[in-house]
């Protein structure tokens, strides 16, 4: 394998950051070593999850649901924990990896970014420990020490980027005062895929003050998918200071540099008039065959923790991220013998002042500046038990696109292999290129105050949760194409050019939360509950009006269950969710009264139920079982239309799989000559989907639906993990009857990713 040097700085990094963390002589550096002075120096508090109940791949509680440490039993919801356990069973390159098992979460035929749905809809921003970070930019999942899926809108914990459908919550691995490094190396048999991780944890020196983790990553990935290649490198230097026995700070920095290039392996499908089905193949499709993308992203995260008594504690935190993203426009025209540059041309840039072709690449910046400060606590009031936690929240985030261009039109010659940084070919001569500024530069300030409090009443069998967010956004988009155009034609009438920058806001809007759990014996509960989500948006509609906000909301009810001493634990929902604010397109020909081509007037329905949990069959065998059946309907309303006539309709868009059932098992020798081994494997039912597609609100022609169908799937893997006197062996095989098998994308109508073909991925890690 090829190595760029971009990769060896970091390697210095690692090497010398470890060389001045190693164990002073007479330092025990084992997993199960104490640090001097005996138990751990800190314990856990309410915001962090107690992981030390948990028993193979079960666990009992989670932090995402309240913000503080909740039995998932006494949550009025279904939120399940895919544990450290289970993540190391996966041998994960990626998210996708780790979320492949997860119940009620489908996977989006898109391996560009980190993109899911649940429930039916889109999922909100992967977050990590609680904070949002784009999709866009690449996270290392090595630092990942369990994921928290909750399902359902969770608009008042995590405010204006959270899912309709759902959040993913990774929480990341800390430092630690327990001695213990690891040294991992991962193959995957397809093509060139190595990756290697080293983790090493424990107090600095002698000190009973100062803990360090650092955990640095190599990754090199080529041919899992057509024409997709990736090199990364992270690092991850956290530090954790003790500064009193009540009072904590953890700094928790972190770098990834990757280089990409993207594959898609795309088929399209559609019926033909007798109502056979087609499939056109990928190749037909070169523009979409591969995309370069360079990514850096540097992050920084601080933690301040005070407990002021055993049960109230403050923690105030703050979240900095810078992503830099050099990238080929995706809106490809013509792709150029191979090379990735691209041409685009048309009308409308001639008349905004652009030549009708020209070579254009993409930068991209995402910034993240968050700041939330919480206070949680427990106190009783005669035999009930209350459990608060209330805070604020300030989020920016500020994005801009520009397109390097060249300067000039390209005339005769727009089909001439071209080489952007070398601007001769031939004969022929081109401008160099200059910096322009197209699609956009958004700006997101959203502010919050939000409550949440959990009540315990009658000895703890019923608990009731209620909770309230107030949201006040301020959006704002310009585009300094359109604004430059504005700047010409000013010049060119002889006036003063108008400011085409769009802005919006909202003035404390609310989002709610109501629930309760009530244990109708020791081992099964019911639940019902409510609860919201709010978008604010940064996108306008052709007359430069920011779309209003997109709202969620969901009703749920279900049962909960905990038989056998918690060895069979199961959440069963029933729910009916609703998205309104969807922006949808008139049809072509035909606008609003205003004369708008689009608006926030759609609404998207969702109903369905489904099932997650854990069986522990006995100690040595675990499931992982989930099961969901979802119908997602389009209901537009009438309050607007076009050419005089009624817009409302009900068309079903099923493009998320009605039923998808999967299940993985573990089993774990405990004695005897296999001790030490485990053997696990599982099943992903995908069913079937028919995409039908609303495009236009007046008329509904049928040619505006299109009825293509992806075929269902049943993709089966096996894996086994071997620990021996520090070592660890670990196999799986993805896809063990390498079974052709796709991925709806959630993006377009007609298109499904190609699933991955059989791979098996090896992995050896030395404790020490």
């Amino acid at each position: 394998m090829k190595t760029s040097p971009a990769l060896h700085l970091p390697l210095a990094l690692c090497i010398a950051v470890l060389a001045t963390i190693q164990p002073l002589p007479g330092q025990t550096n084992s997993p199960s070593a104490k640090p001097p002075g005996g138990d751990e120096i800190l314990r856990l508090n309410v915001f962090e999850v107690t992981t030390e109940s948990d028993r193979g791949i079960l666990s009992t509680n989670a932090v995402s649901a309240t913000k503080n440490d909740t039995p998932i039993k006494d949550i009025p919801g279904n939120i399940y924990v895919l544990n450290e356990a289970f993540i190391k069973d996966q041998i994960p390159f990626d998210l996708n990896d780790i979320l492949r098992f997860a119940p009620g979460l489908n996977l989006d035929g898109d391996y560009r970014n980190e993109t899911y749905q649940i429930r039916g809809f889109a999922g909100g921003l992967p977050l990590a420990d609680g904070f949002t970070i784009s999709r866009s930019f690449p996270t290392e999942q090595s630092a990942v020490e369990r994921v928290e899926v909750l399902q359902g809108p969770a608009g008042i914990l995590f405010g204006n980027v959270a899912g309709v459908g759902g959040i993913v919550n990774r929480i990341m691995k800390k430092p630690s005062f327990k001695a213990a490094s690891s040294l991992g190396v991962s193959y995957r048999n397809d093509s060139t895929n190595l990756r290697v991780v080293y983790d090493s944890t424990g107090p600095i020196g002698q000190s009973k003050k100062f803990a360090y983790r650092v955990i640095a990553a190599v990754q090199h990935t080529d041919g899992l998918m057509d024409f997709m290649k990736t090199d990364r490198q992270f690092i991850r230097p956290t530090l954790l200071w003790k500064i009193s026995d009540k009072t904590k700070l953890t700094i928790e920095p972190d770098i990834t540099w990757q280089r990409t290039v993207v594959g898609y392996r795309y088929d399209y499908f559609d019926r033909s008039a007798n109502g056979a089905i087609i499939r056109v193949p990928t190749a037909s499709n070169p523009e979409e065959s591969y995309r370069h993308t360079n990514n850096k992203k540097y992050s920084m995260m601080t933690t301040f923790t005070h407990q002021f008594t055993p049960d109230w504690a403050f923690r105030a935190s703050t979240f900095t991220t810078a992503n830099f993203l050099y990238d080929d426009d995706p809106r490809v025209a013509t792709a150029l013998n191979g090379d990735n540059r691209t041409i685009n041309r048309g009308a409308a840039d001639a008349a905004n002042g652009y030549p009708l072709g020209y070579v254009q690449q993409q930068d991209r910046y995402v910034g993240n500046y968050y700041l939330q400060a919480d206070l949680a606590g427990k106190f009783n009031l005669g035999s009930a038990v209350f459990r608060p936690v209330g805070g604020l929240e300030w989020k920016l985030d500020p994005n801009q696109i520009s397109i390097r261009r060249t300067q000039g039109g390209l005339g005769g010659i727009a089909n001439a292999p071209i080489d952007l940084f070398a601007p001769r070919y031939g004969q022929y001569a081109y401008p160099a290129p200059i910096v322009t500024y197209d699609q956009q530069q958004n700006m997101t300030d959203a502010r919050g105050l939000y409550f949440n409090n959990q009540t315990n009443f009658f000895s703890d069998h019923l608990k009731l949760v209620a909770g309230i967010r107030f949201i006040k956004s301020e959006v704002s988009n310009r585009t300094r194409r359109r604004q430059e155009a504005e700047n010409l034609a000013a010049a060119r009438a002889g006036r003063t050019a108008l400011d085409t920058k769009t802005t919006g806001h909202s003035d404390w809007d609310q989002t709610k939360r109501l629930g309760a759990v009530y244990d109708v014996t020791k081992s099964l509960g019911v639940f019902v509950g409510y609860s919201e989500s709010y978008e604010a948006r940064t996108t306008t509609n052709n007359l430069g009006e920011i779309f209003a906000p997109g709202i969620g909301e969901q009703k749920e009810a279900g049962v909960k269950t905990g038989f056998l001493d918690g060895r069979i634990t199961s959440t069963i929902s029933y729910y009916e969710l609703t998205q309104t604010n969807n922006i949808l397109s008139y049809a072509t020909g035909t606008t609003g009264p205003r004369g708008e081509t689009s608006a926030a007037i759609g609404q998207v329905e969702a109903k369905g139920w489904d099932v997650s949990g854990v069986v522990s069959v006995t100690d040595s065998f675990q499931l992982l079982p989930g099961y969901s059946r979802t119908k997602a309907i389009t209901l537009v309303g009438g309050s607007l239309t076009a050419a005089g006539g009624s817009t409302t309709s009900n068309l079903e868009i099923s493009r998320y799989p009605r039923n998808v059932a999967k299940l993985f098992g573990k089993y774990s020798f405990k004695s005897g000559a296999l001790k030490g081994l485990s053997v696990n494997g599982g099943f992903v039912y995908t069913d079937s989907v028919n995409q039908g597609v609303l495009s236009g609100l007046a008329p509904f022609p049928t040619t505006n639906r299109s009825n293509s169908l992806i075929p269902s799937s049943t993709v089966w893997n096996l894996g086994a993990n071997l620990w021996r006197n520090g070592w660890g062996y670990s196999v799986k095989v993805d896809n063990v009857a390498n079974l052709r098998y796709y991925i709806p994308s959630a993006s377009s109508n007609t298109r499904a990713l190609v699933g991955l073909p059989r791979v098996i991925s090896f992995d050896v890690t030395r404790k020490f």
